[in-house]
């Protein structure tokens, strides 16, 4: 299931949090290390990549992405990825839309 997360507006900064506490059977934990990419879902950016702020932190079962920027009116489809310490590769998705100016 991919989350729809609350608009933000292009001047916001905000970190999101992508937890992976469902994906996670008990003794299992996420690797310190994960990736997040941002592609265009709708509308047209030439650099969604760039709104990115610094690299994902792993905090538990949770993976934090500051994103900053955007294009007004684009929606965006924010993909985590993160492995696991039983070896597994698992993933996340959540839908982020710019708002339009008001």
């Amino acid at each position: 299931m991919i989350t729809r997360l609350p608009e933000k507006r292009p001047a916001e900064a905000v970190t999101i949090t992508f937890r992976f506490t469902r994906e996670l059977p008990a003794g299992v934990s996420l690797l310190p290390t994960a990736d997040v990419a941002v592609a265009v879902r709708k509308g047209e950016d030439a650099a969604p990549g760039a709104m990115l702020a610094g690299a994902p932190a792993v905090s538990g079962p949770a993976v934090l992405a500051r994103i900053m920027g955007g294009v007004e009116g684009t929606e965006y489809l924010l993909t985590c990825t993160a492995d696991t310490s039983a070896g597994d590769r698992i993933q996340l998705e959540a839908i982020l839309p710019v708002a339009l100016p008001r």
